[in-house]
């Protein structure tokens, strides 16, 4: 759906994906990116950093993680942050 151009529509099940026990290792990290992305395109923009939070507490590192969470620093005007996330 997000791929669709309707987030809105993405985002519960993304929500539903980032918190399914049986979400594959491989899978949850864009999960928790593809949610943030989605978050970001309609504008809720402070639930959008929460799910790369929550999403980079369990994948510090991983690089869609980083690159969704400094778009979401940047829209909330934390060019700093962005920054050091890019």
């Amino acid at each position: 759906l997000l791929d669709l151009g309707r987030p809105a529509d993405a985002a519960p099940h993304l929500r539903t994906a980032v918190v399914a026990p049986g979400t594959p290792p491989a899978v949850a990290p864009r999960a928790h990116a593809a949610l943030a992305d989605a978050l970001v395109r309609v504008g809720d923009v402070a639930a959008a950093r929460t799910a790369c939070r929550l999403g980079r507490r369990r994948f510090p590192r991983h690089p869609g993680l980083m690159l969704r969470d400094g778009v979401a620093a940047l829209r909330a005007g934390e060019a700093a942050r962005a920054e050091s996330l890019f």
